[in-house]
């Protein structure tokens, strides 16, 4: 777990309590699925840029081999969390997601390889699953959606009963 801060050591990201509560978290989500992490220890970046404005590229000095590395950092413009690339070995979460929503949790997914369920870079999922290792994020495990896409009348009003091929 990396902590940035701004030049000078202060405004930092997280403090050692928060990102303790984060990987709890973390080890909760996973434990389901049969994964375990292993805190390999925390420091603290002191650099006004990292902080604030991070991008890969000002990451990459700080990672530590053999390990996933988990950034917090005060802010990251645009995002709450971003994982850089999918996979990868690092990922960012913004200060104002601390706590929120599995941040860090969906982050780490990213990390390993998990894309959004929504993912347009591989098309559209169909309601009924027919391209779910195809499409989206390319398996096959989430239910449908029981409501209308975009206005289509994809779902019957009784029982939810599946009547057409929208996506």
């Amino acid at each position: 777990f990396h902590i940035c801060r701004d030049n000078g050591g202060v405004n930092a990201a997280a403090t050692e309590a928060e990102v303790k509560a984060e990987f709890n978290e973390l080890i909760a989500d996973f434990a389901p699925n049969n994964i375990c992490f292993i805190s390999m220890g925390l420091d603290y970046i002191d650099n006004t840029i990292v902080n604030n404005s991070p991008t890969s590229s000002l990451l990459t000095p700080y990672l530590k081999a053999d390990c996933l590395n988990i950034f917090y950092h005060f802010n990251i413009p645009g995002f709450g969390g971003y994982a850089w690339s999918i996979p990868n070995t690092f990922c960012s979460i913004a200060k104002s997601n601390l706590a929120a929503a599995h941040t860090t949790s969906h982050e780490v997914g990213h990390c390993f390889g998990l894309l959004h369920t929504f993912e347009p870079g591989n098309g559209n999922e169909m309601i009924n699953g027919s391209n779910s290792s195809t499409s989206a994020d390319l398996i096959t495990d989430t239910p449908a959606d029981p409501w209308a896409y975009k206005g289509q009348a994809c779902y019957s009003t009784s029982g939810c009963l599946y009547t057409g091929n929208c996506t």
